[in-house]
């Protein structure tokens, strides 16, 4: 119900225009993870951007959503997570957060130490937030920005299937089946004191409006700001709009008032 990975190569056929590097890391004994970068040379001193993406396909197609950064001088980052890309072990709840933690710190080692600046879409939302709860010590992160995403995993799924009539006669199975034992929902106290900018497109089908407005309401940092994408779709926030809200992320991400120069 939570994950549909896949294992192509979703940039074989993209012009290397972003300078695009494929490496892995290990966030655990005999598990090896893909990542991959795109930024201009010189990489050293650029400020860095990690995504965390969605429930679908792999890190190669999601970072195709920040390539656009590199134009801005931006080094831009996204991973997969077990059972995703290459690796051949089984996604969780509770080992994408896991994963998702050894991400930034690999990510914030690439990148002199930190800090490191952090997308979370869909279900990436959902993991980054439980991540930043969880991460031990000082979290090597100045800003977030979470796209089309949710708190509970029993929510979503009772959503889902009450969206069908074969289904909806069946939407306990989201309570009984699902778990927020890892969902953001039981740890909203330990999220850590970061600026969080919230993206929800109007027009949302997949994780509709209303969770981003619930998500954004009960988020208990105090630097945090919604914004809702007129008839905008799932994800979508970086593609509509003029390029307006691409500005806006780079604005709270690295504190430049600044748009690429072909949104």
């Amino acid at each position: 119900m939570l994950y549909y990975p896949d294992h192509l190569n979703y940039l074989e056929k993209i012009q290397n225009g972003f300078g695009l590097k494929h490496t892995t890391f290990s966030p655990a004994p005999e598990i090896q993870l893909d990542l991959w970068e795109g930024s201009k040379e010189p990489r050293d001193k650029k400020p860095c951007v990690l995504l965390i993406h969605g429930n679908g396909q792999n890190a190669s197609a999601h970072i195709q959503n920040i390539l656009w950064m590199v134009d801005l001088h931006v080094r831009v980052f996204s991973f997969d997570y077990r059972g995703y890309g290459s690796s051949i072990a089984s996604p969780s709840p509770e080992n994408t957060v896991a994963d998702a933690i050894k991400a930034v710190d690999h990510v914030a080692g690439l990148c002199g130490g930190g800090p490191i600046s952090v997308i979370g879409q869909s279900l990436g939302g959902a993991v980054t937030l439980r991540a930043l709860a969880e991460y031990p010590g000082k979290v090597p992160v100045k800003a977030v920005v979470i796209d089309s995403s949710f708190l509970s995993y029993r929510r979503i799924s009772v959503d889902v299937l009450s969206r069908m009539w074969l289904t909806w006669p069946f939407q306990w199975l989201g309570w009984l089946v699902m778990s927020d034992k890892w969902a953001p929902k039981t740890a909203l106290d330990r999220i850590p004191d970061l600026p969080i900018l919230v993206f929800h497109g109007t027009a949302d089908t997949v994780v509709p409006f209303r969770f981003g407005e619930e998500l954004f309401e009960k988020l208990k940092v105090p630097n945090k700001k919604f914004v809702a994408v007129p008839t905008g779709h799932h994800t979508e926030s970086f593609w509509v709009g003029g390029g307006r809200y691409r500005a806006e992320t780079m604005r709270w991400l690295l504190g430049k008032p600044t748009t690429p120069e072909n949104p």
